[in-house]
């Protein structure tokens, strides 16, 4: 277990961190493509990996450019707390979660475009069409989408407002990327390489 011989993140990623071997591998693997589908099974870190490939991305910028980075988290409802936790566990960037009534998130939104340095808000898919104004205004570089089979139906609410995001790379993670019918990939590609995959009806 390990990432030998690996270069600091700090102070994005802390350097405290272990990783197993396929997470090394996936790092290394993902940090300079766009936009990936990871496709780990359950309990193999994928939350990490993409953490990892983000902190990767935040140290470029910050060198090249020195510019601060932004990534957007949407997720299951149930799993917010846990990315709280981890981003507090692996990362030093900032991070808010997004909850309460939509006047109190209104507020957090606009609280954390203020906060200095990289940093990473935390939402569920819900919360993504009543705020989605506001969110393409704060010019996100990355958006993960955790459970994204959560996505599969391209006619859904849920994933129109997901399709309206506009943020330029795109860290796709699920253990179940196909549950029943091919045509579950299609938004799942279509967010990663858009248009290499012609419509949904044609994929289908």
């Amino acid at each position: 277990m390990g990432l030998h011989n690996r270069k600091s993140l700090e102070p994005f990623i802390r350097d405290e961190v272990d990783y197993y071997e396929h997470q090394t591998e996936g790092v290394r693997f993902l940090w300079n493509m766009q936009s990936f589908l990871l496709a780990d099974d359950m309990g193999l870190g994928k939350s990490l990996t993409s953490l990892t490939v983000f902190g990767v991305h935040c140290k470029k910028i910050m060198d090249k450019h020195n510019k601060h980075s932004s990534m957007l988290v949407v997720c299951p409802v149930s799993l917010k707390g846990n990315w709280a936790d981890e981003i507090e566990k692996f990362t030093r960037m900032e991070c808010v979660v997004l909850d309460g009534t939509p006047a109190v998130r209104k507020k957090q939104i606009e609280d954390f475009a203020e906060i200095q340095g990289s940093k990473i808000l935390v939402i569920n898919y819900e919360q993504v069409k009543p705020h989605l104004a506001q969110l393409n205004k704060l010019s996100f570089d990355v958006v993960t989408a955790d459970e994204a089979h959560y996505l599969k139906n391209h006619k859904s609410q849920r994933t129109k407002a997901f399709q309206s995001l506009r943020v330029p790379r795109n860290f796709m993670l699920t253990g179940t990327p196909l549950l029943n019918n091919v045509n579950e990939l299609w938004v799942l590609l279509d967010r990663i390489q858009p248009g290499q995959w012609g419509t949904y009806w044609g994929f289908t």
